[in-house]
């Protein structure tokens, strides 16, 4: 214990001191953490748009002719969840995947901070996340991993008996459905699991967001539209002059337009913007594909 009546004054000048070093050490310790974080956002944001555009490169090689959709936010989470147990190589190899080598230290934390942050907010657009484990019900899952997916990512972990291939389907494909507001009302086809599946990892993201420059139902009319082999079909175009932020790459030779959706009034809401891509001609997607890099992606945006 201190005794202050015992102090003299050199000695409270040196206890002055010492205070003084103190606050300042912890002011720019909490500084320095404020930085890193922001710092492992940003990373971490801009390995997210890597692995989406290799994502997007692959899935457009595969499937040919036909329209792609998918979270990379989605993939991403469901994969740094299952890093939590994975080690050596296996963990190493996802990590090059993901382009989380860098993030060793933060991973996790940043994705807890964007599963705190991220999806929430009212009033403004609803953007919501969930992550669930279905292991077989004979295997034991450690219980560490338990806690730190539940504590990172807000996972829960449901043992399945996969021997009743269609019970345990329905089981996902119920979850998965209450998850999205019943917009994904099936995600597994009936070939999808059977007697001998290990274990099914999901992550179900749900969006719902009204344009900040509403479309007039009136000026929907329909327009003919040329699909990427040439040919014509009829689709509804809709239709509004106002001003937006736009974007133009003379490499890429397309224009960006941003489209925002409403902000909520509080805090904790999200800013959400669909970023459309238009080539300057017509049979230019895949010349567009081809050139389109992250870093051309981040400058457009």
């Amino acid at each position: 214990m201190l005794n202050l009546s015992k102090l003299t004054t050199h000695d409270m000048k040196s206890l002055l001191k010492l205070t003084v070093m103190l606050w300042i050490q912890s002011s720019l310790s909490g500084r320095n953490n404020v930085a890193h974080a922001a710092l492992c956002k940003e990373e971490l944001s801009a390995a997210i748009n890597k692995f989406g555009i290799d994502m997007y490169m692959e899935l457009s090689a595969s499937h040919p002719n036909e329209n792609v959709f998918f979270s990379p936010i989605s993939i991403t989470t469901a994969l740094s969840m299952l890093m939590l147990g994975a080690k050596g190589k296996t963990k190493s190899q996802m990590e090059d995947v993901l382009y989380t080598t860098g993030l060793k230290k933060c991973l996790h934390d940043t994705y807890q901070f964007f599963d705190k942050n991220l999806y929430g907010g009212v009033g403004g657009p609803i953007l919501e996340s969930a992550n669930k484990l279905y292991p077989d019900q004979t295997l034991v899952v450690n219980g560490r991993f338990k806690r730190d997916i539940a504590k990172y990512y807000n996972a829960t972990v449901e043992g399945l008996d996969y021997r009743d291939a269609a019970a345990s389907r329905a089981i996902i494909n119920a979850w998965v459905s209450k998850q999205t507001n019943t917009m994904i009302p099936s995600v597994l086809h009936p070939s999808s699991i059977n007697s001998i599946t290990v274990m099914v990892l999901i992550n179900a993201i749900y969006f719902k967001g009204n344009w900040l420059n509403k479309f007039d139902i009136s000026d929907t009319s329909v327009e003919s539209f040329t699909t990427e082999s040439g040919g014509k079909i009829n689709v509804n175009m809709m239709y509004q002059e106002d001003l937006f932020n736009h974007y133009y790459d003379n490499d890429l030779k397309a224009q960006f337009l941003e489209l925002p959706y409403v902000v909520g009034k509080n805090d904790g809401s999200v800013d959400i913007r669909m970023v459309i891509i238009l080539p300057d001609a017509k049979d230019a997607i895949n010349d567009l594909q081809n050139k389109l890099t992250h870093e051309k992606l981040a400058k457009a945006l």
